[in-house]
């Protein structure tokens, strides 16, 4: 019978394996990125540009994951200049907490976020991007 610690493909940190360093440090820089793609989708918005996000926009239906309403409908005028794009707080947990510190220790990137929220974080994450808190 195989148990937990017999699979080869196990990433959790506590096998005798250890951390996956090369696996989570990709998923972080993966999240990070989609956050970074997110936030502009959501500056697109706030600035007037919905319609443009809106054609843009791969989850009309008959796509995979898609909406069977899509974005039809959607008062894109009525988003422009509501949506607060400057000093933006994060909230993360567990593996976004980690994700939530590292964007915070890298203001340079991330000029538009000023605080976080971290909730029951997945300490294991950074560990290795630096020795001490960088910035």
């Amino acid at each position: 019978m195989l148990t937990v610690t017999d699979n080869p493909y196990d990433t959790s940190p506590n096998t005798d394996k250890g951390v996956d360093r090369p696996l989570r440090d990709g998923q972080l820089d993966l999240r990070i990125s989609e956050l970074e793609e997110a936030f502009q989708v959501m500056r697109h918005i706030g600035h007037g540009e919905g319609e443009m996000i809106a054609r843009e926009n791969l989850r009309k239906k008959g796509y995979k994951g898609a909406s069977s309403h899509g974005l039809k409908g959607v008062d894109w005028a009525s988003w422009k200049d509501r949506i607060y794009t400057e000093k933006v707080t994060a909230l993360g947990h567990s593996f976004g907490a980690a994700t939530v510190v590292e964007m915070l220790r890298h203001q340079d990137r991330f000029n538009w976020f000023s605080q976080g929220i971290i909730l029951d974080i997945w300490r294991y994450v950074w560990s290795t991007r630096c020795s001490t808190f960088c910035h």
